[in-house]
């Protein structure tokens, strides 16, 4: 039930992806079941995981990003009962592939590329941006950010035209919040579900304020504009400060010389 409007000021200001459904979604999903399917045994947690994603991804109409999402979220959560353990980028691999073979006609879906690049450069990028910018705590926020906008930066280049100039900053103020806001959101709306009004009014409070937060971000990136040759500068000399190697460090000179 989003408006357009509320989808164009979000594609415009570089949040896009917060309006489509995400693997934290199916995660939340994952957590809700896992008390029920716990004293279960292997065979059937397989099973019922297997059918809640799929009954997961038909109530979000099966859109590209839900089928990687539920793609990836199945083959973590069964190898994970199997104790068949691999890297994120195994996973996302062996959700690629699954999902092409049950959907051929993913791989001319827009969608499904942005989802996939996204994914990838949150696997592959994300990770050495964070060296990059030398650790720490500003470093783990801003890298996943970067990295995802780098992902589907040739498709969204291709198709789309440069992204804008202000994606990363508005992903920056945004992102972190939108993904307190999911997290803390659910089970607060749940426990304000059984308030009256005015203790509801008080539970929810912070999260319409987060919301409100993510939209005006949203709506101020939509509406700075910048020229297009700014935009394609920002998508090209970020790549390339990440291909160039940094400069080494010296170790300081011992005490005496």
């Amino acid at each position: 039930f989003q408006s357009w409007d509320t989808i164009s000021v979000f594609r415009e200001g570089g949040l896009a992806h917060l309006t489509a459904v995400s693997g934290q979604n199916v995660a939340f999903v994952l957590a809700i079941v896992s008390p029920l399917v716990s004293r279960m045994s292997r065979g059937a947690r397989v099973v019922v995981t297997v059918v809640v994603l799929a009954w997961f991804a038909v109530l979000t109409r099966a859109e590209p990003s839900v089928v990687r999402a539920v793609f990836m979220a199945g083959a973590a959560s069964i190898g994970t009962l199997l104790e068949w353990r691999r890297r994120g980028l195994d996973i996302l691999c062996l959700a690629i592939v699954l999902g092409v073979i049950v959907d051929p006609f993913l791989v001319w879906n827009i969608g499904w590329w942005l989802s996939i690049g996204g994914c990838m450069g949150l696997a592959v990028i994300a990770p050495h941006v964070e060296r990059r910018l030398g650790g720490g705590r500003l470093a783990t926020i801003v890298s996943p950010t970067i990295g995802a906008q780098l992902g589907v930066l040739p498709v969204s280049a291709l198709v789309f035209g440069w992204p804008s100039a202000w994606s990363v900053p508005c992903n920056v103020l945004a992102g972190p919040i939108a993904g307190l806001t999911m997290l803390v959101g659910l089970p607060a709306t749940l426990v304000a579900s059984f308030l009256s009004d005015l203790p509801a009014s008080l539970v929810m409070a912070p999260i319409v304020t987060a919301v409100r937060w993510v939209d005006l971000v949203a709506r101020v990136g939509s509406r700075l504009d910048v020229p297009s040759w700014m935009d394609a500068t920002v998508a090209i000399v970020v790549p390339m400060w990440l291909i160039v190697p940094g400069r080494p460090r010296t170790a300081p000179p011992p005490p005496g010389v």
